[in-house]
C-alpha cells in the first residue's frame, strides 16, 4: 500500500474547539488575569461544566457547592486549572475520531491520565531527587498531559497508517518508534507532539523536551527525566500502549541515591487515582 506523505504536518486538530485554542494563547502569558480565563471558559459549556466538576469533587473537598465559574477557578488555583483545562482539551480529542479509531484513542487517553498521575506522585514522593527551576517547574503539569499529543497529530495526518503502529502491540519501544517512522513519513509522536507545542505557543523548554523524551536525557535534565520516570511507572501499572522492553529504556539515568525499586510502591496510588480521574472527565 502507498501511502501520501505529506512534507509537513497540518497541525489543525479538529477536535480542538475555537474556546480552546483562545485559552491556550491565554495561559501562554503569564500577565492574563483569571477574570479573563473565566470569560473564556463561560463561553464553552463542556469546559465549564468539566472545571464546575472538578471544583466540587473530592480532590477539592469544597465546604459547599461552587457554581460560579470564576469562583472555582480561584478556588482551583491556575496552575491546577491548567491542569483540568489541558485534560479537558486532551479528553475531546481523543474521543472525536472514526469508530475505528476508538478503542485505541480510549487506551491513549487512559495513558495519558496515568502518566500525568505518575509524574504528580514522583513529584510529591521523590521532589528531593529532582532539582527543577522556575521555568521548569510551571511547564511540568501541563507537559506530563500533553507530551504525548503527537499520537492525536499522527492520526490526524495519517490515519490510514495508525492502527498499524499498535497493531500487533510492538515487542519493544525501538520496534514502536520505528513503526512509526515507517509508516509516518519519518515522523513519530515525539516530534510530531513538539511541532504542535510550538504552533500553541508554548515555551521552546516544554517542545524541546517533548522532541527529545524517546531518548536518554543527559544527567541533569530532570524535567524530562520526571516524564520518562513516570511513563515508566504508568507502563508498571498497566495503563499504557507501550511495551516494558527493554526494562531500562525509561529509567536512565537515575539521580543519585534513587532506588528505583522504591518507585514502584506508588504504583497502587497511581491506579487508584486513574480510576478517581476517569470518574470525573467521564
Amino acid at each position: 500500500m502507498t501511502l501520501l506523505i505529506p512534507a509537513t504536518l497540518d497541525l489543525d486538530l479538529p477536535a480542538i474547539r475555537p474556546t480552546a485554542l483562545e485559552l491556550i494563547h491565554a495561559l501562554s502569558r503569564e500577565e492574563t488575569e483569571l477574570a479573563e480565563i473565566a470569560a473564556i471558559v463561560r463561553l464553552d459549556p463542556v469546559l465549564t461544566a468539566r472545571v464546575l466538576a472538578y471544583a466540587n469533587s473530592p480532590f477539592l473537598a469544597a465546604l459547599r457547592p461552587i457554581v460560579d465559574i470564576g469562583e472555582a477557578i480561584v478556588r482551583i488555583g491556575r496552575n491546577e486549572f491548567r491542569k483540568v483545562f489541558y485534560f479537558s482539551v486532551l479528553q475531546d480529542a481523543f474521543s472525536q475520531h472514526a469508530p475505528q479509531h476508538e478503542a485505541l484513542l480510549r487506551r491513549l487517553w487512559t495513558q495519558t491520565l496515568a502518566i500525568s498521575v505518575a509524574v504528580e506522585q514522583l513529584q510529591m514522593e521523590f521532589g528531593q531527587h529532582f532539582r527543577l527551576t522556575e521555568e521548569e517547574f510551571a511547564v511540568l503539569s501541563p507537559l506530563a498531559i500533553l507530551h504525548g499529543i503527537g499520537f492525536l497529530v499522527l492520526l490526524h495526518n495519517f490515519p490510514s497508517a495508525f492502527e498499524g503502529i499498535f497493531i500487533p502491540p510492538p515487542a519493544t519501544m525501538p520496534e514502536l518508534i520505528l513503526r512509526q517512522h515507517e509508516r509516518c513519513g519519518g515522523w513519530d509522536h515525539a516530534v510530531a507532539g513538539a511541532a504542535l507545542l510550538r504552533a500553541w505557543y508554548f515555551p521552546e523548554l516544554a517542545a524541546r523536551c517533548t522532541q527529545t523524551l524517546l531518548t536518554p536525557p543527559p544527567s541533569g535534565d530532570h524535567l524530562a527525566l520526571l516524564l520518562r520516570l513516570g511513563t515508566y511507572l504508568a507502563i508498571q501499572a498497566g495503563l499504557t500502549l507501550f511495551p516494558d522492553v527493554p526494562a531500562d529504556f525509561w529509567i536512565q539515568p537515575l539521580p543519585a541515591n534513587l532506588d528505583p525499586t522504591s518507585l514502584l510502591d506508588l504504583v497502587p496510588t497511581i491506579t487508584s487515582t486513574v480510576e478517581l480521574y476517569s470518574g470525573i472527565w467521564e
